[in-house]
């Protein structure tokens, strides 16, 4: 037996497992994109106003250890 190539479809192009529709809709992509620059822009703000409050270095210092979350994950693996 021949090795066969990949399956086509009748236009010739490669057929995927499973083809899922996608938008080429230049508004969606900017809104979407608009909103993860938002919340990323927010992020870095809320970060940097917890490293100047709290004087920490970020790259030796862990910024949230004061929280509940926090010292649940360091109790659980202890």
């Amino acid at each position: 037996m021949g090795r066969e190539g990949p399956r086509q479809n009748h236009g010739g192009a490669p057929v995927t497992f499973a083809e899922i529709p996608t938008t080429h809709n230049p508004n969606a992509f900017f809104a979407v994109s608009l909103v993860a620059l938002i919340a990323n822009a927010a992020l870095a703000a809320y970060q940097l106003r917890r490293i100047r409050a709290r004087r920490l270095n970020p790259l030796k210092d862990e910024l949230y250890n004061d929280t509940k979350s926090y010292q649940e994950v360091v109790e659980e693996n202890r």
